[in-house]
C-alpha cells in the first residue's frame, strides 16, 4: 500500500467523521475478481454519495457458492466495465482518504491487488475495519456480522450486496467514530484499528463451546458418540456424519447437536469426502460452502439440509 496520509488530517478526519465506506463483491474465490462494489461517501456525519457498479472480472467462471450469497452471474455483468474503468470512477473518493471496510484484511488487499493487476496509479489512503470498531464500540451485541449490526442500528440491509454492506459500514463509522478511544487508533500504521481486537461473538463462544464437547479432549469424544442401538433406524441421520454450518434460528447450535445425536448421527466440525450431511442455517461459513462444491463436484454425495427441513425430520423423529 501507498504511504499512509498526515497523521493530522487523519486525526481531523475521524473528529469530523468524514471517510469513504467501500464493498465489493467477487465472482468466485480470487479476492481481486470483482464483480461489484458499492461505495459510500460520508462528509460531516452526512452521507453525501452513494455508488454502485456492477463490474466484468476478468475471470468470468462464476462460482455456485458466490451467485448464491450476491446473486450475481455472467449474464448480469457481461457488459459490465471492468476493475480499471470502475475504480478510476471511483478514485477520487478513496485517494487522500480513509477507507472503512467489514473485516478489512478481505477487501483491502484485493482492492490493491486489483488496482497493480489493472496497471492504475496507486492511491494514498489509511483503512479501518468496522468488524473491529463494531466488537469495541457496540460491546453487547450477540454479533458483529454486518446484518446483525444493521438490525441494531435500525438499517434496511440486503446482505451481501455491495452497496448496501457499503451503507452498514458507514453507519458504524457515523455512529463508532465518536465512541472510539484516540489511544486505541494507531495513525502511523496502514490500518488504524489494528490495535482493536475482534470480539468473539455470542454463537462463536457457542461453537468452540460446541466443538469442545464433540471434538475436543478424546475422552468427551468417546462420551458423546452416537448410542447406534437407541436410535431409529429409518431416521435421516441414522449413522451418518453431519456438519453444522451458520446460524439456526429457532433451535441453538449445541441443542440441534444433541438432538441429532440421539437419533445417531456423528456430529463433525469440518466437511471432508466422509461427510454425509451438512445442516446449513443463516449466513453459513464461505469456506464451508466452497468445501461442498468442490467435493460434490469431485463425485462426493452430500445432502444439504437446510433448516425449515432440519426442524421438520427432528419433530417427526422426536
Amino acid at each position: 500500500m501507498p504511504r499512509i496520509l498526515d497523521i493530522d488530517h487523519l486525526k481531523a478526519s475521524i473528529k469530523n467523521l468524514s471517510f469513504t465506506a467501500i464493498d465489493f463483491e467477487t465472482a468466485n474465490h480470487l479476492k481481486d475478481n470483482f464483480c461489484s462494489v458499492g461505495v459510500v461517501v460520508v462528509e460531516n456525519g452526512v452521507i453525501v454519495e452513494k455508488i454502485y457498479s456492477l463490474i466484468k472480472p476478468y475471470d468470468t467462471k462464476f462460482h455456485s457458492i458466490h451467485t448464491g450469497l450476491h446473486g450475481l452471474s455472467l449474464e448480469h455483468v457481461s457488459e459490465s466495465p471492468d476493475f480499471g474503468a470502475v475504480f478510476e470512477d471511483i478514485r477520487k473518493f478513496i485517494d487522500g482518504r480513509i477507507i472503512l471496510a467489514h473485516q478489512v484484511s478481505a477487501d483491502i488487499p484485493g482492492m490493491i491487488q486489483a488496482i497493480k493487476r489493472s496497471g492504475l496509479k496507486a492511491p494514498r489512503f489509511s483503512t479501518m475495519c468496522t468488524l473491529k470498531i463494531s466488537c469495541n464500540v457496540f460491546p453487547d451485541l450477540a454479533n458483529f456480522r454486518l446484518n446483525d449490526v444493521a438490525s441494531f442500528l435500525k438499517i434496511e440491509h440486503t446482505h451481501h450486496h455491495a452497496l448496501s454492506d457499503a451503507l452498514v459500514s458507514a453507519h458504524i463509522g457515523i455512529n463508532g467514530f465518536p465512541r472510539l478511544l484516540e489511544s486505541d487508533l494507531i495513525y502511523d500504521f496502514d490500518e488504524i484499528t489494528a490495535r482493536l481486537a475482534i470480539k468473539a461473538s455470542r454463537d462463536k463462544v457457542e461453537k468452540v463451546k460446541f466443538e469442545a464437547a464433540f471434538t475436543g479432549k478424546k475422552i468427551n469424544r468417546e462420551l458423546l458418540k452416537p448410542d447406534l442401538s437407541l436410535a431409529d433406524a429409518s431416521n435421516p441421520f441414522f449413522n451418518k456424519k453431519v456438519v453444522f454450518t451458520g446460524d439456526m434460528k429457532a433451535i441453538g447450535r449445541p441443542e440441534a447437536a444433541e438432538v441429532i445425536r440421539k437419533l445417531g448421527a456423528d456430529i463433525n466440525t469440518s466437511i471432508s469426502k466422509l461427510t454425509n450431511i451438512v445442516v446449513i442455517g443463516e449466513a453459513p461459513g464461505i469456506k464451508k460452502l466452497i468445501s461442498i462444491k468442490e467435493l460434490t463436484d469431485s463425485g462426493v454425495n452430500i445432502r444439504i439440509i437446510r433448516e425449515p427441513e432440519f426442524l421438520q425430520i427432528i419433530k417427526d423423529y422426536n
